[in-house]
């Protein structure tokens, strides 16, 4: 038996025992949580997060703007990370 990759519900579960509140409520503080974080770890929670509720709409103006700012971060940030790499001779 090995160690199981927890999916974040069984949180979920925890939070909404211990707080009282809805899984929706739950899912909306966590969508204004998310919002509010920068394209890396917005990206992060697009390619390994799970969507729990989304009001119409809601997902794919979050994935455009995700992407196009994670693209916007990536582009200006490639001279700086060819450098970094260029540099690394011990590694």
């Amino acid at each position: 038996m090995g160690i199981e990759r927890s999916t974040g519900l069984d949180e979920l579960v925890l939070l909404k025992k211990r707080y009282g509140m809805s899984l929706q409520a739950i899912a909306r503080r966590l969508n204004i949580e998310i919002n509010r974080a920068g394209p890396v770890i917005r990206m992060q929670a697009l390619k390994t997060g799970i969507l729990l509720v989304s009001e119409k709409g809601a997902y794919e103006e979050f994935f455009t703007a995700t992407v196009n700012e994670y693209d916007d971060l990536k582009y200006n940030r490639r001279e700086i990370e060819e450098n970094l790499l260029r540099r690394r001779h011990y590694a």
